[in-house]
């Protein structure tokens, strides 16, 4: 009975499992260039959920930390092929991340939900928590400046669902789908790759400005990483924070100076790239 049970987990690993981690060594070594950019911007969002740690209470941190493990979690899948649910999660830590700012607001309804002392429906991402944070007037500036910007998380939030709801063969694993002996595994895709990097790279964007308009006067009590952060972002929401906070104030004079010159030296340097 024992050796006929080994037999079973010999047959186990050698037929399943060792083909699929090998395919996935594989892939990672071929992909080292495109797991690195993975890397470098969770750590960027690792970065900014330390900075909020002393800014916000512990029932949004606690929250945001499973937008955190989302990421990570997102990762793992991807490197195993799974891009549908590496970018399901995605939509995951956006949520999550939203929702920790909007509970920080409001402790009492956080309080109800979490201790399930009455059944309560969350707040509607881009029906409810999306409209609450656009009424601040940091966030009514920034739309002055990109009128456009909070249609397009909710057009992000949108194409990230089509993933859960598996609309279209280019939002599932199907395509991918190779036969190995008898196993079965989903090959690593370029295209694929370069799609969740660039919707990682757009949910930086959003925890980033959602998080620093939202609490950018805590943000003072790290003026020296600020700049930093803020490089981080897409250029063209950067140039829009540099005109909200000729109304708003969002940066001291030496942070703001320190964003400029930082700003001037990239676009030069990607002037000379370009040239």
């Amino acid at each position: 009975m024992k050796s006929s049970e080994n037999k079973r987990i010999e047959n186990l690993y050698f037929v399943h499992i060792l083909p699929f981690d090998r395919q996935t060594i594989k892939s990672t070594l071929k992909h080292e260039k495109e797991l690195n950019r993975v890397d470098d911007i969770i750590s960027i969002l690792f970065e900014l959920w330390e900075m909020t740690l002393s800014a916000f209470r512990e029932v949004s941190t606690l929250v945001m930390m499973d937008s955190i493990e989302a990421i990570f979690a997102s990762r793992i899948l991807l490197i195993h092929g799974y891009y549908a649910q590496a970018n399901i999660l995605l939509r995951a830590s956006l949520e999550s991340w939203v929702a920790g700012l909007f509970y920080d607001d409001h402790p009492v309804e956080w309080e109800r939900i979490s201790e399930e002392l009455v059944e309560e429906k969350v707040p509607s991402f881009t029906k409810e928590i999306l409209p609450y944070f656009f009424k601040f007037p940091a966030f009514r500036e920034l739309k002055k400046h990109d009128p456009k910007v909070q249609e397009r998380i909710s057009a992000y939030y949108k194409d990230l669902s089509t993933y859960i709801h598996a609309l279209g063969i280019k939002k599932t694993n199907i395509k991918n789908l190779k036969r190995l002996k008898s196993d079965i595994y989903t090959k690593f895709s370029k295209k694929d790759l370069e799609q969740f990097i660039k919707n990682l790279s757009i949910l930086k964007d959003f925890l980033i400005l959602f998080t620093f308009l939202r609490y950018y006067s805590d943000f003072r009590l790290y003026r020296r990483k600020t700049p930093e952060l803020i490089l981080n972002l897409d250029e063209r929401y950067v140039e829009s924070l540099l005109k909200v906070d000729q109304e708003e104030e969002l940066f001291t004079q030496k942070t703001r100076t320190r964003i400029i010159e930082m700003l001037d030296k990239k676009k030069s340097m990607d002037g000379e790239r370009v040239g």
